[in-house]
């Protein structure tokens, strides 16, 4: 169920199925509530584009409008979870929805920075892993089974996470490279750098609009 906020949280719609892209050998075909749409041969920098596109803006449209947005990845092994979030290279043409995701955000905020309504931005990032259990902080390696912990107002958290504020894309992009050079890994019969544990980025992205009184 998906819950609307500005309306003291009932039951806004029902969860449906929305999209399904599929990519065998670099082509294939995009379908929308059962309906099939050709696309032609596309590459992987194309599929990858497609894919922010159709739902990275989304979540973020969402976020700009005052929701929680949460993009969450699942399959077996193999299956492309950490190519399609992240991608190969996060500043290269086949960076995954999540360095896609923080460049728009970004130039949002530049673009908002230039009409005639006074905001103020502030955005914060975390990077952690679930990985046998315990929880671990990629963006300080010192800090490993960490505790979950319950507020009353805003849901379960990781107590003593570290929280970085970032002004560009660019320092967004460093702490996922080097939160993402310190997750768990093994050699499986499917991938030989397979991620082996869950990893959670975070954006917390705060807007406040200023008006005269």
């Amino acid at each position: 169920r998906v819950l609307d906020p500005r309306n003291a949280y009932p039951c806004g719609a029902e969860s449906v199925f929305a999209l399904c892209f599929d990519s065998p050998g670099g082509s294939g075909s995009r379908r929308s509530s059962g309906i099939g749409v050709g696309v032609g041969p596309r590459g992987p920098a194309e599929q990858q584009l497609e894919l922010h596109s159709v739902v990275g803006t989304q979540c973020l449209q969402n976020a700009f409008e005052g929701y929680n947005a949460c993009l969450f990845a699942y399959g077996q092994t193999g299956s492309g979870k950490t190519y399609t979030m992240m991608g190969d290279d996060v500043d290269g043409p086949t960076r995954g929805i999540t360095p896609r995701l923080c460049e728009e955000l970004f130039s949002r905020i530049e673009q908002a920075r230039t009409s005639e309504v006074v905001s103020t931005y502030k955005v914060e990032a975390s990077y952690m892993e679930i990985y046998m259990e315990r929880v671990n902080d990629l963006l300080d390696p010192s800090a490993t089974d960490l505790t979950v912990r319950q507020h009353p107002v805003t849901g379960p958290y990781v107590e003593n996470l570290s929280v970085h504020r970032v002004g560009a894309a660019a320092e967004v992009l460093e702490l996922v490279r080097r939160g993402s050079g310190l997750r768990a890994t093994a050699c499986t019969r499917v991938n030989d750098h397979s991620s082996r544990s869950h990893a959670i980025f975070t954006l917390r992205f705060a807007q406040t609009e200023l008006r005269s009184a």
